[in-house]
């Protein structure tokens, strides 16, 4: 595949498939939420008593000390809004350091290493992954029902994303959908600062005079109930309106303005 052949390029060892013999003596083996522990090549890294971290664990250690570590969650649209926000961030100069869920054509890939002040990845709820992130603003786009193989109930998943909103703390902000009921009660008594975006109810970011030309939406956006800015987006849906609101939010916290 191109991004086989990305990591190629740079140099990486790409092995297809799982098997033990492609552990090989070193320093660290890094896995993610889908491998288990009677996996070949994690029972190969335990055997040879090598240092195992989990991904997300590795994903903090990389955020360091970035003032501004954006972690994007919810059910859906990760992908789409973490793209979103890096485009934003681009432009404006910002040299983000992006690490996605998708390809994305801005970046050649799904990750772009830069040399601002800024981070944005994707936080994924599954098995309590984003747990162990520390994102500065933790941005929740919706919470409703999934993974069930993890995810008994809805309470779990609202318990989940409650410890999520309180990882940036006092000093850091959470980016929340007001028109999402499960989204707000996760956001109930978050020691962060919060900051909502919605449609439908009253916001800090709200979308008003929605309209669609070709079934592209363009709409303004008000911040405290004043003129922010106007939108055109080049993706369809009012799902992607709400995705453009959670980056308009963040980004403005990461010190941007409407004119930028």
């Amino acid at each position: 595949s191109a991004t086989c052949a990305r990591l190629r390029a740079a140099g990486i060892d790409v092995a297809i498939g799982h098997d033990a013999s492609h552990i090989m003596p070193g320093d660290v083996v890094i896995y993610n939420a889908a491998i288990t522990q009677d996996n070949s090549e994690f029972a190969r890294a335990v055997q040879m008593g090598l240092r195992r971290i989990y991904r997300t664990d590795f994903l903090a250690a990389l955020m360091g000390d970035y003032p501004f570590a954006i972690g994007i969650a919810g059910m859906h649209g990760k992908s789409t809004a973490s793209a979103m926000l890096s485009h934003i961030l681009l432009h404006a100069c910002k040299d983000p350091t992006v690490l996605i869920g998708a390809e994305l054509p801005e970046i050649g890939g799904a990750f772009r290493v830069g040399h601002g002040d800024t981070f944005v990845f994707e936080a994924c709820e599954y098995k309590d992954s984003f747990l162990s992130l520390r994102p500065t603003i933790g941005v929740v786009l919706n919470v409703e029902m999934d993974h069930p193989d993890y995810f008994k109930d809805m309470t779990q998943i609202i318990t989940s994303f409650r410890r999520y909103l309180a990882l940036p703390g006092p000093q850091g902000h959470i980016v929340v959908n007001a028109d999402c009921i499960e989204a707000m009660q996760a956001a109930q008594d978050s020691p962060s600062q919060a900051v909502t975006f919605a449609i439908e109810h009253r916001a800090a970011f709200q979308a008003v005079q929605i309209r669609l030309e070709k079934g592209l939406p363009s709409f303004w956006i008000l911040h405290d109930g004043e003129p922010f800015c106007e939108v055109e987006l080049q993706v369809s849906g009012q799902h992607n309106v709400m995705n453009a609101l959670a980056c308009c939010a963040a980004a403005y916290l990461c010190g941007l303005q409407a004119q930028e």
